[in-house]
């Protein structure tokens, strides 16, 4: 039996509500009516998304997952990505599967002032040319995007009322520095790989999370509400760690796991509620 992973949902189920788009196409077989089942789909997808852009129709939520095998392909997606933009989506989920190179995604998605959630997966941010301007975004989730630490720095400050940061697993960054952030209240930094720094800047974060194998300088001390946070994976030494729970108490969870140049941990606080310390083993 042959399964097509050709998938489309529209959810119209809530009446006058935008409706929520799901698109998962990929290539699961060569067979020639399941190769014709994907043109039609595609077909189908941009005719569904131009009809409701020409008639001003709004999206409530846009999840792409596609196996992008052909420049045709590209092409296809780079439309829908246009009509979604156009149709003011609120939030927009890239995923991609396979191909021979992460798709670089159009600049017109990093305009799109309506956009409060954007989530990507193995696409490609390049230098762009011109502001960001993400006016609503609220959550950006970044995992195995390939970009520098430049336009990652660029496309934050586009985000003048961002809460919740996570980048996870990109490459092409060294240095995460984040500085000017009054509304956000979580970042999560996990397996940057070939990060070396990070400095955060957030006067009313709650949460940080960072877990980055190469790291061996950190600056949360500007975080003065911090509650919550740890610290996985750092080459930090036991005076940088000292100095940054002594500047800041208030801190209530705390948890260090594997960072390999710590000997000594210190720790006063009134506040402290829960401490969990994981250390590697010799060996």
């Amino acid at each position: 039996m042959v399964y097509s992973c050709l998938y489309l949902k529209f959810l119209f189920d809530v009446p006058d509500k935008p409706p929520e788009f799901i698109a998962s196409i990929s290539n699961c077989t060569n067979i020639p009516t399941l190769k014709r089942k994907k043109v039609e789909l595609y077909h189908f997808v941009e005719q569904k998304l131009l009809s409701r852009c020409r008639q001003g129709l709004s999206i409530k939520k846009f999840t792409l997952s596609v196996y992008l095998s052909t420049p045709k392909s590209v092409s296809h997606v780079d439309c829908w990505i246009d009509y979604v933009v156009k149709s003011d989506v609120l939030d927009f989920q890239k995923f991609e599967r396979k191909w021979k190179r992460y798709y670089p995604l159009p600049q017109n998605i990093l305009l799109t002032k309506s956009i409060t959630v954007l989530r990507l997966k193995a696409c490609r941010l390049e230098s762009y040319f011109g502001d960001i301007n993400l006016s609503s975004l609220k959550i950006l989730s970044l995992y195995k995007v390939s970009t520098n630490d430049q336009i990652i720095q660029n496309l934050v400050a586009g985000c003048p009322v961002i809460e919740d940061i996570g980048i996870e697993d990109c490459r092409g960054l060294k240095s995460i520095q984040f500085s000017g952030l009054p509304k956000v209240k979580a970042i999560e930094l996990k397996s940057n790989k070939g990060v070396e720094t990070v400095e955060l800047e957030a006067s009313n974060i709650y949460h940080v999370d960072i877990q980055q194998f190469e790291a061996s300088r950190i600056n949360l001390v500007p975080c003065k509400n911090l509650k919550l946070l740890k610290l996985g994976k750092l080459h930090i030494t036991d005076s940088c760690f000292d100095y940054h729970i002594s500047q800041l108490p208030l801190i209530e969870y705390l948890s260090v796991y594997w960072c390999d140049k710590l000997e000594r941990i210190k720790i006063s606080s009134h506040r402290l509620k829960t401490l969990h310390i994981e250390m590697r083993q010799a060996g």
